[in-house]
């Protein structure tokens, strides 16, 4: 049987629901439209110290780490 929750998108939001479902033994799906294996995969985020909390108190701030890309985000503007 299919679980009652549904999450759309894996980014920092979709996993901190994730993991605070997980904790209180609630079961959920996650969708994403990125595929592991295609480029580009997600958006550019700024995650900060603050802005990192939720993912730590959910327990999925490694995991978020462990698959997001460091660095600088290219920004793409168009018109001139």
């Amino acid at each position: 049987m299919a679980p009652d929750i549904a999450i759309v998108g894996g980014g920092p939001c979709g996993l901190a629901l994730a993991g605070m479902l997980e904790q209180q033994g609630i079961e959920y799906i996650v969708f994403e439209r990125s595929a592991e294996n295609v480029l580009p995969r997600g958006g550019c985020l700024d995650i900060h110290r603050s802005s990192g909390h939720t993912l730590k108190e959910a327990g999925r701030f490694e995991e978020f780490k462990k698959y997001a890309r460091a660095g600088y985000a290219t920004i793409h503007s168009l018109g001139g």
